[in-house]
């Protein structure tokens, strides 16, 4: 593995996927963010927090990962301020595994946060689904508290701008504006 501090709030790592299998993690549950993936990344972080004193704990941060042949992989992390993320990031999106899974989130996601007074759209890609949420036009106020009931449940996934317009190039969109509304 090699670590590299590429500037002031940007990573670039390095690994093969013989190093994946050495921490017990199979290509497949490293690219479908498994718990093991994020326990990876994180302790990765930390050696970069020690080595190069790169701090992310303060901060957000958005990765771009590139794979060669699902046998060596690159992962580029960028610091971002919170004002940054306050100001572009609206949208966020959530993988879900199962329809099961899928109906449970969005029924848990109906009790919880009054009116649901925002989009969401209902991608799916190979076998997975991806709920897209937006808030846009949302106070910053309803916004956050939003963000934080919805992150009791689950983790969004970060893309990149670029990322998200590919993402949504190759899925499917099955909801568009108000899936969360149509599957309570």
């Amino acid at each position: 593995m090699k670590i590299e501090k590429i500037s002031e709030n940007k990573l670039k790592i390095m690994f093969s996927s013989k190093e994946l299998e050495e921490n017990n993690i199979s290509v497949h549950s490293f690219l479908s963010n498994s718990k093991q993936s994020q326990n990876f990344f994180l302790a990765i972080l930390d050696i970069a927090n020690e080595d190069l004193g790169f701090n992310f704990s303060t901060s957000n941060l958005i990765y771009d990962t590139i794979s060669f042949n699902n046998k060596f992989f690159i992962i580029i992390v960028k610091q971002i301020l919170n004002s940054y993320m306050e100001n572009c990031n609206n949208e966020f999106i959530y993988k879900l595994d199962s329809n099961t899974e899928l109906y449970a989130f969005c029924n848990a996601l109906n009790k919880i946060i009054p009116n649901l007074n925002f989009k969401s759209s209902l991608y799916q890609y190979k076998n997975f689904y991806f709920l897209k949420i937006d808030f846009k036009g949302l106070d910053e106020k309803t916004k956050e508290k939003n963000i934080a009931i919805i992150s009791e449940f689950k983790t969004a996934i970060n893309f990149s701008k670029l990322a998200l317009i590919r993402f949504e190039e190759f899925s499917n969109l099955l909801i568009k504006d108000s899936a969360i509304q149509a599957l309570i």
